[in-house]
């Protein structure tokens, strides 16, 4: 498996992954009806950094990664990930996380923060918490789970 940046040619794959991701409107913000243009300007804007795991010519998953705010909090990166659901449980989740790391620090970020991390996504919890992240915040009940309803959102922090 290879990770490299992505390009317009992995757009349409790309956005394939992120409708199985937002189908189930329980870890993304954006809900499931969310169009292809607001898709892009989210995953592929220009002041984003896009990279794909690809095996063969299938898109396994994706990062981005951007600063988590403008100016003077620009030291700071922020990153969101997404696995297709026909390359779930290969660790790529951990792979494409371990890469962000490295590749942030490659490009001067000092730490990294997630600011939306749902308190129901276990799974994510668990392996940001193994890569050396901190849950350092929460805003209670600020997502609105099809499932659960109201749940927590979590921030994550770590130094690189």
């Amino acid at each position: 498996m290879e990770i490299r940046k992505a390009s317009k040619a992995d757009s349409a794959q790309l956005w394939a992954i992120y409708q199985q991701v937002i189908a189930g409107e329980d870890v993304f913000m954006h809900t499931a009806d969310t169009t292809y243009e607001v898709f892009e300007a989210y995953w592929m804007a220009p002041d984003t950094r896009t990279y794909v795991a690809v095996e063969g010519d299938a898109v396994c998953g994706s990062y981005i990664l951007r600063d988590n705010k403008a100016g003077l909090g620009n030291h700071i990166g922020n990153a969101g990930y997404m696995v297709s659901e026909k390359f779930r449980g290969r660790k790529i989740g951990k792979l494409l996380g371990e890469h962000s790391l490295a590749e942030a620090k490659r490009l001067g970020y000092e730490a990294m923060q997630y600011n939306e991390v749902v308190a129901t996504n276990k799974g994510a919890i668990k392996l940001w918490q193994q890569l050396g992240f901190e849950i350092v915040g929460k805003s209670p009940g600020g997502f609105r789970h099809r499932k659960y309803g109201r749940v927590d959102l979590l921030v994550m922090y770590r130094t690189l």
